[in-house]
């Protein structure tokens, strides 16, 4: 059976997310700006994040077709 995780801060720190979001430009600007200083780049477009995973996914099939047989 899934479970979920659901965070509920009191009403107090509740209304300090929602200043401290507001004055920083909402959660999304927030978790950006975790990654840039975790040392993520930002990308320049969505297309670029599809040809990186595209090449990825590439990479990975390539390397399972090498260790795969069709049984001969």
């Amino acid at each position: 059976m899934a479970q979920a995780f659901v965070f509920k801060p009191n009403e107090a720190e509740a209304k300090n997310f929602e200043l401290f979001f507001q004055r920083f430009g909402g959660f999304s600007a927030f978790v950006r700006k975790a990654a840039q200083t975790s040392g993520y780049k930002p990308l320049p477009s969505l297309a670029e994040v599809a040809k990186r995973c595209a090449k990825t996914d590439d990479a990975v099939s390539k390397e399972w077709e090498e260790t795969l047989t069709d049984g001969e």
